[in-house]
C-alpha cells in the first residue's frame, strides 16, 4: 500500500492472469470478494484464490519494492513503513512532479510491491492479488477509470507497465535488497534513513 502526493495528484516478469471481479474489466476483486482479508478466498466464480498472509520479509520487500520504483522513476521517498494488520503490508510515501505520463508512473509505482514479492517468489506475476497488492489493484483500477482508459485495454497496459516495474527492481536489486533488510529491522525507515540507501533520487532508467 503506498501513499503519493503532487501537485497534479499526484513499469514481473510473467503474463499476467485474466482480470477477476464482479466488473467485466475490472482488475481488482470487488462485491464480497474485495471484503476478504488475506488469509482468506478472494475471488469469484468457481476459481477462488487462496490469499496467505505474507511474510515478515514479503512484508518488507513489498514496501522496498514501492520505494525502490519510485525512487528510480525520479520521485523522492520520504519515508516507508510496515504497519501490519491484515487490511494492508505498509506504507510509502513518495512524492513528485512527475516528468513522464502521470498515470503511467503512478500505475508502475503500484506494481512495484506486488512485482518484488513475486520475483523473491520466484513465480509469475498476476492480478490475483496473491502479493499482498489488492488494495495496490483496486486503486490502480479507480485510476484507470478516472484517466478514462477502456477496461478492455488495461490488461494490457497492466502487462507492461509490470515489466517495467521489474526491470527496475532487477536494476537497482542492491538498493531494494538493502532497503528490504533496514525496514525489516527497523519496521519504520524516515526520509534521512531511505536517503542513506537509496540516495535523493535516480533517473528513470527503465527507458
Amino acid at each position: 500500500m503506498t501513499r503519493e502526493s503532487n501537485a497534479d495528484d499526484l513499469r514481473t516478469a510473467g503474463s499476467l492472469a485474466k482480470p477477476k471481479g464482479d466488473v467485466p474489466g475490472s482488475l481488482a476483486p470487488t462485491g464480497e470478494a474485495a471484503s476478504k482479508s488475506q488469509g482468506e478466498f478472494l475471488g469469484s466464480g468457481d476459481a477462488p484464490v487462496l490469499i496467505t498472509p505474507p511474510s515478515p520479509e514479503e512484508r518488507a520487500c513489498h514496501e522496498a519494492g514501492h520505494a525502490v520504483v519510485a525512487w528510480a522513476q525520479g520521485w523522492s521517498v520520504t519515508g516507508v513503513a510496515l504497519t501490519g494488520g491484515a487490511a494492508g503490508l505498509g506504507e510509502t510515501n513518495a512524492s513528485s512532479v512527475p516528468p513522464y505520463d502521470q498515470t503511467d508512473d503512478y500505475v508502475r509505482h503500484k506494481l512495484g510491491g506486488g512485482v518484488a514479492v513475486a520475483i523473491l517468489r520466484g513465480t509469475a506475476y498476476d492480478q490475483t492479488g496473491t502479493f499482498g497488492d489488492a488494495d495496490d489493484l483496486r486503486e490502480i483500477d479507480r485510476r484507470f477509470v478516472d484517466a478514462g482508459v477502456p477496461p478492455d485495454a488495461r490488461s494490457a497496459k497492466i502487462r507492461a507497465l509490470a515489466d517495467e516495474a521489474a526491470k527496475l527492481l532487477r536494476l537497482h536489486s542492491r538498493e531494494h535488497g538493502e532497503l528490504t533488510a533496514e525496514l525489516r529491522a527497523k519496521g519504520r525507515l524516515n526520509v534521512t534513513e531511505v536517503a542513506a540507501v537509496l540516495g535523493v533520487h535516480a533517473h528513470a532508467c527503465w527507458q
